[in-house]
């Protein structure tokens, strides 16, 4: 935590310097973050996680009957809009331009992502069987891989991937979703099952996915690699054995040829 606060110290001053704020700008009145205030400004923020407003000003309204008084008895709203303008998890000198070979679309928060990651393996140890499966941020910002599915609840959302332990629903290791990207010859399913599932190889473990993610090669993979699998298949999947297919149905008709 306290590198985290150094890096956001350093890089909030850095961005004061080239923001150009009006005379009655609330960034006129900036005033060093301390590290306690820190640790109340990020407590407000899983209190938002418990509580949930569509906007974020709500959370200070003064009205009667809506009015939570625990956040404007704690900090006041603009000092907390003027640590959110400024909170940083990156150095953003060091980004790599758009449309370079080496540009990260995650720089933003990489580094709190890793961190993250490892602390998710640090202090749980997943139990024998583990279940992978897509998930969503809701996101409405401008952001390249964003997407937008009328079929969920958060229609305008970030992807991710997330391996958990099926007993618990801890999440032990996640990925996130940025975007068509090369993939191998097994495809990007497959790719995306070879990121998340180190370090859980080896071990005797059996991961359960869903259809999406099922096929023989992963299958066949995960096996070598002393790593059962369970997951439903589908009938149109490439390079599915064909002893898996139903050759037709009561009716004599092909239920589906393989592609």
């Amino acid at each position: 935590m306290g590198v985290f606060l150094s890096l956001f110290f350093r890089y909030a001053a850095d961005t004061l310097q080239d923001k150009e704020a009006s005379p009655s700008s609330r960034f006129k009145s900036r005033v060093d973050v301390t590290v306690k205030e820190m640790w109340v400004f990020f407590e407000l923020v899983i209190a938002m996680g418990l509580v949930v407003i569509d906007d974020l000003d709500e959370y200070w309204s003064e009205d009667e009957i809506f009015s939570l008084p625990l956040f404007r008895s704690i900090m006041k709203w603009d000092r907390f809009c003027l640590i959110l303008s400024f909170l940083h998890v990156c150095n953003n000198r060091e980004q790599v331009p758009q449309g370079q070979a080496d540009q990260d679309p995650l720089f933003k928060i990489r580094n709190f992502v890793t961190s993250l990651k490892d602390n998710f393996l640090r202090v749980f140890k997943p139990g024998r069987n583990i279940a992978l499966d897509g998930a969503t941020v809701a996101w409405r910002g401008p952001l390249a891989f964003r997407v937008y599915n009328p079929n969920k609840p958060d229609k305008s959302c970030i992807k991710d991937f997330e391996l958990c332990d099926s007993a618990t629903g801890y999440c032990s290791n996640l990925e996130f979703s940025t975007g068509k990207q090369d993939s191998s010859t097994f495809g990007a399913t497959y790719d995306v099952v070879d990121q998340l599932k180190t370090p859980f190889l080896g071990c005797g473990r059996v991961l359960y996915v869903d259809n999406y993610y099922t096929s023989h090669d992963l299958f066949t993979s995960l096996k070598n690699q002393r790593t059962l699998a369970c997951g439903t298949l589908r009938l149109n999947k490439r390079h599915g054995p064909s002893e898996v297919y139903a050759p037709e149905t009561e009716e004599g008709r092909p239920l589906s040829q393989p592609h």
